[in-house]
């Protein structure tokens, strides 16, 4: 609802057009599409969004119904997600172009990414739009749903973890074991709000959210089609649906034991070789601070293959 008030409000302003043309149009810079960065970039963002490789959706779908169709919800979701996505930067670029044109410069020199976007570039435009009040209440409103939205599903991803671990403790402690792990969250993340926070959110943005989920997808993909057996993952979900034609599944084996492994591999090697060390604007990160980094990482997976292995 607050995504079509702002694209409503945004396409009624002078430079929209711009806007919207530098987004995806005839200023769209697709040079960008030779990047390593940019295709890590899009991987993470849409393993994000969809929660894949962060355990959101197994932990989430494992409340459903056994005979429930996971297929179509799959699709559905995907759908959903993406098409949002690409009608959510509508709503973004009309309103830049529109500052663009205030200030009387290309869309390239107001546009920014990431954090700088969502809280710098975007809120500079709407204080400049009438009833400016309004529209920036709207969009951080916006924002902070989505922020807790994103929380109710890491924190469930947990929850249910130690839920199937310990079921019985679980039954009675529910309440407090949440809220402890609320709490827990709360204050490490009370780090983020020093002088130097936004230093430790981009470093934890760009090797847990980045690399780290890379390698989760990698280990997971291999796990499901090459350890468990794709084929038997396929007899899994058959019995859930019911029988479906060989020819059904050829696409599905195709992207499991194929497509998607070597998209993955592809990426995250080509973003090793391009590697380069963090920054945030102009300040780039010490050597310590990308080993800091890479701790991270390395702390969050080792877990998989030792539990893989304990099991």
């Amino acid at each position: 609802v607050v995504l079509v008030i702002l694209l409503v409000r945004g396409a009624t302003l002078e430079g929209a057009r711009d806007g919207i043309e530098y987004y995806i149009g005839s200023q769209s810079n697709f040079t960008k599409l030779m990047e390593a960065e940019v295709w890590k970039d899009a991987a993470t963002q849409i393993f994000f969004s969809l929660s894949v490789a962060w355990g959101g959706l197994v932990a989430l779908s494992s409340y459903n119904k056994f005979h429930n169709n996971c297929y179509s919800d799959a699709i559905a979701v995907c759908l959903v997600n993406c098409l949002t996505s690409v009608f959510a930067g509508f709503a973004i670029f009309s309103v830049l172009g529109h500052m663009a044109f205030l200030a009387d410069k290309p869309v390239s020199e107001v546009v920014d990414s990431g954090f700088d976007l969502a809280f710098v570039a975007y809120p500079s435009a709407l204080s400049q739009l009438p009833v400016a009040p309004l529209w920036s209440f709207l969009f951080f409103f916006m924002l902070l749903l989505l922020g807790l939205d994103s929380q109710f599903a890491s924190m469930e991803t947990v929850t249910t973890t130690i839920q199937d671990i310990y079921p019985k403790v679980m039954k009675k402690m529910r309440v407090p074991v949440t809220l402890g792990l609320c709490m827990l969250m709360f204050f490490l993340g009370l780090i983020c709000v020093t002088q130097a926070g936004i230093y430790w959110v981009n470093l934890v943005d760009h090797f847990c959210a980045g690399w780290g989920i890379l390698f989760a997808a990698v280990l997971e993909i291999i796990g499901i089609s090459w350890i468990y057996g794709g084929n038997r993952f396929i007899q899994d979900i058959e019995m859930m649906l019911g029988k479906k034609s060989w020819w059904f599944w050829l696409w599905w084996r195709a992207c499991w034991f194929f497509i998607t492994p070597v998209l993955l591999c592809v990426i995250l090697c080509w973003s090793l070789v391009t590697f380069s060390p963090p920054k945030y604007g102009s300040v780039e990160y010490p050597a310590w601070g990308s080993a800091v980094g890479w701790c991270m990482i390395v702390f969050c997976i080792i877990w998989i293959p030792i539990v893989a292995i304990v099991k």
